[in-house]
């Protein structure tokens, strides 16, 4: 992270702060969705002024605390610290926000080393759209995931745009199943997924390439995820495009291990966190929660 460009940093911090986005909040939204919206959106903000307490040094100049908890020592920002004894957000939550801005910070980097390898992959691949629109072993992938999205221009500017539409999508995209007329989020699968995805984060070597995938594990991976629920994400065809390059560039290569290491330490800490919850549904705006005995909605 470059520290010496406070006027960035600070860009950045509200970037974090002004999610979800405003245009997400209007008159039609049921209490349920509006008080989803304010959570997400008091989580933001305390991140937001977590990433200014590290990186502006604000909150009276002071480095970041350390104390005691139940699993050790943590260092914690002040914001995140005064919120947790305040009583407003749990030991689990207090990690969990801590890892996250580590792993903006990380995307951070990342974004500053790969953009340029994205923006070139990009327009590689506007010559080869009619070709893999029709080659029958990627068609339905590609056609899914990657088409539209190569017919269209380049969107990004800057790594900092990159970073910033990344960082927008996770929390916009979190926000707007709340909107569906019914969307279920099965906890147990996506706890499934995301041991397996720390499993195979911590296998990656020191190139920072993934393993390739069995076929046994593709297939459990799609259950797991909900194939049919996941759209196009910048964020994974970035990641998809460090696979191409890291091995000739190290700047890419270390960036790339270090995102792999927060991307692994958020999933570590969020499994642990959503152990004792409930999976739950949307429903024309209403929250279901399953009972105790599992997928089965009051």
């Amino acid at each position: 992270m470059t520290l010496d460009n406070r006027e960035t940093l600070e860009r950045m911090a509200r970037w974090i702060a002004n999610l979800p986005s405003e245009h997400l909040l209007h008159s039609s939204l049921t209490v349920a969705q509006k008080q989803e919206w304010q959570k997400l959106k008091e989580t933001q903000s305390l991140m937001a002024e977590a990433w200014r307490s590290q990186f502006l040094n604000v909150k009276g100049g002071s480095s970041p605390t350390q104390f005691q908890s139940g699993e050790g020592a943590r260092v914690f920002y002040y914001p995140i610290e005064e919120a947790l004894d305040r009583g407003e957000i749990s030991q689990y939550k207090a990690d969990l926000l801590l890892l996250s801005v580590k792993e903006y910070q990380a995307r951070w980097e990342l974004c500053q080393q790969a953009e340029k390898y994205l923006r070139a992959t990009h327009s590689a691949l506007q010559d080869w759209n009619p070709f893999l629109s029709n080659f029958q072993p990627l068609a339905a992938l590609w056609n899914r995931f990657f088409s539209d999205v190569i017919t269209r221009p380049y969107p990004f500017e800057s790594a900092e745009d990159l970073w910033a539409e990344s960082i927008r999508a996770d929390v916009d995209d979190t926000f707007s199943i709340c909107l569906r007329p019914y969307y279920d989020v099965p906890l147990k699968k996506w706890r499934q997924a995301s041991q397996f995805l720390v499993g195979l984060l911590g296998e990656t070597g020191e190139d920072g390439q993934y393993r390739v995938l069995k076929d046994a594990e593709v297939v459990k991976l799609k259950h797991r995820l909900v194939w049919s629920k996941l759209d196009f994400s910048w964020l994974g065809a970035m990641l998809l495009v460090c696979q191409i390059y890291t091995r000739k560039d190290p700047r890419l290569r270390q960036a790339l291990i270090t995102y792999n290491k927060s991307l692994r330490d958020v999933q570590k800490r969020a499994i642990t966190a959503s152990r004792k919850l409930r999976g739950f549904a949307w429903k024309e705006g209403e929250i279901l929660y399953a009972s105790g005995r599992g997928g089965v909605y009051r």
